[in-house]
């Protein structure tokens, strides 16, 4: 069988969609391992918004936390009496949490790590005011919106910016009771900002390694697909020629072996009786084609079920059983049993029963032949009853011939006593006349 064009462009396509496929897949998994770098930085910035707002609460807990005032440290100037002093003189100042939250910003910046940034829309300390995309994820803070994130240039870097709202708490009340805020308004928010190249970079070199391994499995995969499957293709038509050849002498084979087969079914059907073959279960595996045209049993009723109760239409297995007993003694057993069929009706039959062995002498299989007997048990019967008429009729005319006997003794006395009586009237006649 030569490769035809068919083939081949089946071939090179079913190829070519396999790699589209892995090339697809590498794909898929760059953009995931992308997300993946992205939503980290999504989760360290969310990570670091929480841990302030957690140090805020904890400053905004304690009312504040009074540091010792160094020199050129500013008191806050949005605080009332934000300043104490101790009996031995030394002067405290007082960290709100939004003034904690600026200075560990400022310092933050200064190490080149991370930023952070609080404002709000109502500000007491104009240094908080927020910058335009500040106010915009304010705004939509107020609309329900939880969170806000970007990527954006500062300088001469990218930064990623996140944003999330800061409500108003109980530790709010003593610096912006006077705001007019409501317990769980929005008070503002906190931005976070972190840098961005390092990221960029991880992706742009996630981005070449993933190009570089989908460029590699492209050159393995066309050169798996266009040279060693298409050699791979050339011994498998040799093969399929080969099975074809083998499969036309097996086709001409099971030909021959039916043609034998209907011939010795044509043959055995010529029978006039039933044939069966069972296993040494009794169970039915053949039988001949005038059993699988009666209309008193289906073919596919008596292939695989047992014998005495599909054929002869009894539930157990009689001890008598032609085939049981061929079966124990390995010899022909030929026996004579009525059955009645699943229509109703009762017929006679003669059964032989044969055991079929292996060349071990092993029984294998019975034979079953079953003969229809019902006319010559029919005739047997009315030739019998015949027999037995002219025996009443021969019976009846010995009598009657006895009878006749009888009579005709009785006749002959009685000619013998006349011919007596004429011989002596006449010898009275003759004396008359001396």
């Amino acid at each position: 069988m030569k490769i035809t064009k068919t083939v081949q462009f089946g071939t090179m396509l079913a190829g070519s969609l396999i790699i589209l496929v892995v090339l697809a897949a590498i794909f898929g998994l760059t953009l995931k391992q992308n997300d993946m770098i992205k939503n980290y930085i999504h989760i360290s910035a969310r990570a670091y918004f929480e841990s302030i707002v957690l140090t805020r609460r904890w400053n905004a807990g304690h009312g504040g936390v009074f540091v010792l005032k160094r020199e050129g440290m500013k008191s806050n100037p949005y605080l009332d009496n934000p300043d104490i002093t101790t009996t031995d003189g030394a002067v405290y100042t007082k960290k709100n949490p939004a003034l904690m939250t600026r200075e560990i910003s400022e310092l933050a910046k200064r190490y080149g790590t991370y930023q952070y940034h609080i404002t709000s829309l109502k500000t007491l300390n104009p240094t908080n005011a927020p910058d335009p995309w500040e106010r915009k994820a304010l705004e939509s803070f107020e609309r329900g919106v939880e969170e806000a994130a970007e990527i954006s240039r500062q300088d001469d870097r990218k930064v990623y910016r996140f944003m999330k709202p800061l409500f108003y708490e109980k530790g709010c009340v003593a610096c912006h009771a006077e705001q007019g805020y409501k317990l769980g308004d929005v008070r503002g928010g906190i931005s976070v900002m972190l840098p961005y190249n390092e990221i960029e970079t991880a992706l742009k070199d996630n981005q070449q390694r993933m190009l570089g391994l989908g460029l590699s499995i492209l050159l393995v995969m066309g050169f798996t697909f266009y040279l060693l499957v298409w050699q791979l293709m050339k011994r498998l038509s040799n093969t399929v020629d080969l099975l074809d050849n083998e499969k036309k002498k097996l086709e001409e084979t099971q030909a021959s072996l039916l043609d034998e087969r209907n011939k010795l079914d044509d043959i055995v059907s010529s029978i006039d009786a039933d044939l069966l073959l069972l296993d040494r279960d009794m169970k039915i595996l053949w039988v001949n084609r005038k059993l699988r045209e009666r209309k008193a049993y289906a073919s596919d009723e008596l292939i695989g079920r047992f014998c005495n109760k599909a054929y002869c239409n009894i539930d157990e297995i009689p001890a008598d059983c032609p085939s049981k007993l061929a079966l124990e003694t390995g010899k022909a057993v030929h026996q004579e049993h009525p059955i009645t069929h699943p229509d109703g009706t009762t017929r006679f039959y003669a059964f032989t029963c044969s055991p079929v062995k292996d060349s071990g002498g092993n029984i294998m299989h019975i034979l079953e032949l079953v003969q229809d007997i019902t006319e010559k048990k029919n005739q047997e019967e009315a030739f019998e009853e015949h027999v037995r008429e002219l025996a009443r009729a021969q019976k009846a005319l010995l009598e009657k011939n006895s009878e006749l006997e009888r009579f005709n003794q009785l006749f002959v006395d009685r000619e013998f006593k006349i011919k007596e009586l004429k011989d002596r009237v006449q010898a009275l006649e003759q004396e008359k006349k001396q």
